[in-house]
């Protein structure tokens, strides 16, 4: 039911979403008992995928072009947060899963912000977080949303910021061993350590990313227009480089490319790991590394936080190697894989050695 509220919700915020910088939605309907939604094709990647690929290559992501895809989803998140009822009254949408699983990059160099399915606006039709509860991508929140604070469009500039951190340092800002280390991290407010990274490769970004990331919500820029503006008196100081388009081309051979046949051929469907007689060591393991490098989003309920504290406290007191794993259900369109996911840190490059320019 949460599902459908979720889907009914998108597509009435979508609905009236129509801009470049963001996935268009056709159509919502239902046929029979099964709900489906139309939505624009866009024939590329998820940014997270352009990520992992240049962690993996051991490569940066030229300055140039991490500059132009944060302007263009600014642009898109500006349409978004400017959306209007009927009346022209504000809806006050907050994004609230602003993360590169969230962007498309299209071959030809269009960005596009998708999956407002958790958006908080005023007109929703469903509510769909508990009260005390927060949804979102725990790795991208902000500490109000960690909390479970009330929101504003000011949460999404914090996302923003972790997303544009990452762009540039191949790096989440807050790094652990598991999702509570992270959002510890985050609570904690100190966003030293982040700017170091930012600073050591692209310093000119360091101040956008640290009032993008400002613990305190009014030490932030007031909207995105403001970002936006920052980010154009910049621009003459930002060192040249390649577009997205002829990067991408460049790259796309090392990228993968989309199933074209419209079903899964003669392979069928993926497996899910641990079914009956399937080897369920080795998918694990696959579906472990795909964890690390990408990002789910969940249903947090903020006030259990400090008791998971204290029994990691308590995990810490038994002898070396207990308690080091941690279990992430990950949701399949074909059903629920469960993946066991070792204690190595969260966040980090995974490429193994540094990055080349």
């Amino acid at each position: 039911a949460q599902v459908v509220k979720a889907l009914i919700n998108e597509a009435r915020l979508g609905g009236q979403l129509h801009h470049k910088n963001i996935v268009e939605i056709y159509e919502f309907g239902q046929v029979g008992a099964h709900f489906f939604m139309a939505m624009e094709h866009v024939d590329g990647w998820e940014l997270g995928e352009l990520l992992s690929n240049c962690r993996e290559k051991s490569r940066w992501m030229p300055r140039s072009v991490s500059v132009e895809i944060f302007m263009e989803m600014l642009n898109g998140l500006e349409y978004a947060h400017s959306l209007t009822d009927e009346s022209g009254t504000p809806v006050n949408m907050v994004h609230r899963d602003l993360k590169p699983g969230n962007v498309l990059v299209s071959r030809g160099g269009d960005v596009k912000l998708l999956d407002f399915g958790i958006a908080k606006a005023d007109n929703n039709l469903y509510k769909t977080s508990a009260d005390g509860g927060t949804k979102g991508t725990p790795v991208y929140m902000s500490p109000e949303q960690v909390r479970g604070d009330a929101l504003d469009q000011r949460s999404d500039l914090y996302a923003l910021g972790a997303v544009l951190h990452e762009l540039v340092t191949l790096q989440l800002p807050f790094q652990g061993d598991s999702l509570i280390t992270i959002m510890h991290g985050i609570l904690a407010a100190d966003i030293s350590r982040p700017l170091e990274r930012v600073r050591a490769r692209f310093p000119q970004l360091e101040p956008i990313v640290a009032k993008l990331m400002a613990p305190a919500v009014d030490d932030r820029f007031a909207n995105v227009r403001a970002v936006i503006e920052a980010m154009r008196e910049l621009r003459p100081s930002l060192p040249p480089g390649p577009g997205l388009a002829e990067w991408l081309e460049e790259i796309g051979n090392d990228l993968s490319r989309p199933r074209m046949e419209g079903d899964w051929g003669s392979a069928g469907p993926p497996s899910i790991p641990g079914a009956a007689g399937e080897d369920a060591e080795p998918q694990a393991r696959e579906a472990a590394k795909r964890a690390r490098s990408t990002t789910q989003t969940v249903a947090l309920n903020p006030t259990t936080l400090g008791g998971q504290k204290r029994r990691r406290k308590k995990q810490e007191e038994q002898p070396k190697g207990a308690g080091k794993t941690i279990v992430l259900a990950i949701a399949v369109v074909a059903g629920l894989a469960l993946a066991a996911v070792g204690g190595s840190q969260l966040g980090k490059n995974e490429g193994g050695a540094e990055p080349i320019d």
